[in-house]
Order: C-alpha cells, then structure tokens, then sequence
C-alpha cells in the first residue's frame, strides 16, 4: 500500500520533494551526459591512436581488408559488410538511427553502455550520433539498411555520416515520429 497524503501538505515538504525527484533526474542525466563525453573523448583519441599505427588502413582503404557491397532497393540502401578474424574497427557516426544485423561471426562491441560481446542472431538500433569500436574475434558480417533515395556512394556517405562529433546534432527525429503516430491514433 502506498502512502497518501491530503492536499493540505505543508508546502515545505511539498518543495523539498519535488526539489530532491527534480534534482534526482537532474543527476542521472548529467552523469549519462558526462559518460557520454568521455566514451566520445576516449573513441576519438583512440582512433586516432589507430590511424597513427603502421599498416593501419583508414576510411576507404579498409575495403582492401573489409570488402563491402551496397545495395539498392525501394528508397533503401543496404550495406553488408565483412571482416576477417582479428580486426579492430571504430565505425563512422550516423547521422540517422538504423538498424544493424550481425549475421555471421563473433565480435566484442565497445560502446557508451560498455563492451558487450555478441555472436548471431543479433540486432540494435544504431542510434544517430553514436559510434562504437568493435574486435572481430572470427570471420564476421554485418548488413545495416537505411532509408536513403540516393544511389552515388559519395552523396550517400556525406548525407548518411559525420566526419567527427563536432559536426553531430541531435535533433531526435524519433520525437516527430511518435508525434506523428499519436496524431494518427487521434483521428
């Protein structure tokens, strides 16, 4: 049983207890606020400890050792990629959430909520501005699809990605989609 009490509350205690639920969720959000900037601090910095690396392929040249092939269908783009066993990749920054399968292999995934290792059948939502560092521990290949009506890589890649988090906004398009859904269940 709960406890209930009457609208004559002394208005103290009334503030003090919003005060502390406010100041609760206040906290909780600056602490995933700040753990958030330090993942993207540490991803950052260890990318570019990466590239600094020798035989450390960057951006295209990962297709030498990650083939990839992309796809067309219906205001759809499907990109599968594949890696060999032993790879550490940091993934680029999406500026739209979408999903991602991984559909053959063994990966260790690194991300603001910590390292998670994943083997098939697997799948998340990439969420818009995020990037994570992955290990392949076997042969691996992920496929992620997203809403996109170009069909040049080049317009598909700048469109799809930032270069860096300094460019990231977030302007949560999820929000106007469930909007968009209760307006529909209105009517």
């Amino acid at each position: 049983m709960g406890i209930s009490m009457s609208n004559s509350i002394n208005p103290y205690i009334s503030n003090s207890i919003a005060t502390a639920a406010n100041t609760e969720e206040h906290n909780k959000f600056l602490r995933a606020f700040n753990k958030e900037q330090e993942f993207k601090a540490k991803v950052t910095a260890f990318e570019e400890a990466l590239q600094s690396v020798e035989n450390a392929e960057v951006q295209d040249e990962t297709y030498n050792t990650c083939p990839v092939s992309h796809k067309f269908a219906d205001g759809l783009f499907i990109r599968e990629w594949e890696s060999p066993p032993n790879q550490i990749v940091v993934s680029e920054i999406h500026k739209k959430s979408n999903p991602l399968f991984l559909m053959e292999g063994d990966v260790t995934l690194l991300t603001e909520a910590g390292a998670e290792r994943i083997t098939p059948p697997w799948y998340t939502i990439t969420p818009a501005g995020h990037k994570r560092i992955l290990y392949t521990h076997t042969k691996t290949k992920f496929v992620n699809v997203t809403r996109s009506d170009h069909v040049d890589l080049e317009t598909l890649r700048e469109k799809m990605t930032y270069g860096s988090y300094s460019e990231v906004v977030k302007d949560f398009p999820e929000i106007e989609q469930i909007a968009n859904f209760i307006k529909a269940l209105e009517k």
